[in-house]
């Protein structure tokens, strides 16, 4: 009887070191979150880039992507980068005639940066895109070009290859491709805007490499009638232009797979040959 006992304190203690040992096991950690075949491209297109345009971009169509918190590693360092190099000293800022401002936007506009007016004056689009093309070059963004920087803006090469998108009223999106300049491209399709009854329609002009696509999706709008929701992206690659916009677009619609790729092109026509998109989902 006392065996019988002892063998049974001995069963109760071993059960009640069993039940405690699983009660005090540390929590399984949560799992990451998988990459979806649109997040994948996007991210293979700019993984080793240098440029925080480009790392934004990612975290603007993903902002809780597999990648995400690499991205936000990779910009703090870049930024880390760029305010030591800000705090060093520097040259002063190059004294700019009128003629060179005028010099200076007309570089930017043809490397694609966001100038609309070739005046002569500094204005906040000068600043802005002098700031991007200081972070590009991986110096300080203070948005005033020094001596040397206007000499390596000079030596830049603008691109033989151009192409845009643009998304009328209607509905409809109007694409050019393979036009030498910037400003061809825009003429081309401003006619095509004005065709469509669309002469303030949207535009976004692309170069060499780089392809645009346009995402859409049907909602109603904040007078009850139905609207559709549109986010043209800007990306090097295909792929990554698709993904950035589908990102982005499912982010607003608020549902991961609301989103289908209306329009895309590419500026040196590459898309012609692509494969149709395969969207993550579709109207």
């Amino acid at each position: 009887m006392e065996r019988l006992q002892l063998r049974i304190c001995r069963t109760a203690l071993a059960l009640a070191a069993w039940l405690l040992a699983g009660t005090l096991a540390a929590p399984a950690q949560q799992k990451a979150p998988e990459a979806s075949a649109t997040e994948l491209a996007f991210w293979n297109s700019i993984k080793d880039t240098a440029d925080p345009e480009e790392l934004k971009a990612y975290l603007e169509a993903f902002p809780q992507g597999a990648f995400a918190a690499l991205a936000r590693l990779r910009l703090e360092k870049l930024e880390q980068q760029r305010r030591a190099a800000g705090m060093a000293p520097r040259p002063p800022a190059a004294s700019l005639d009128e003629a060179t401002v005028r010099e200076v936007q007309e570089r930017l506009y043809n490397l694609n940066y966001a100038i609309t007016s070739i005046s002569g004056r500094i204005t906040p689009e000068v600043t802005d895109a002098v700031r991007i093309l200081q972070g590009r070059l991986g110096e300080a963004m203070t948005g005033e070009l020094t001596e040397a920087q206007v000499a390596k803006l000079r030596r830049i090469e603008p691109p033989k290859k151009w192409g845009a998108i643009a998304a009328l009223k209607s509905g409809r999106f109007e694409v050019v491709w393979q036009l030498p300049t910037r400003r061809e491209a825009e003429a081309t399709l401003l006619v095509a805007c004005n065709a469509g009854g669309s002469p303030q329609c949207r535009m976004l002009t692309i170069a060499d490499r780089q392809c645009a696509a346009a995402a859409v999706a049907r909602e109603t709008g904040a007078d009850g009638k139905p609207a559709l929701r549109v986010t043209i992206s800007r990306q090097i690659g295909l792929g990554p232009a698709q993904a950035a916009a589908l990102g982005v677009c499912n982010r607003g619609a608020g549902a991961p797979n609301r989103c289908r790729i209306a329009s895309r092109v590419c500026a040196d026509g590459s898309h012609v040959q692509a494969q149709p998109p395969k969207p993550d989902g579709a109207l």
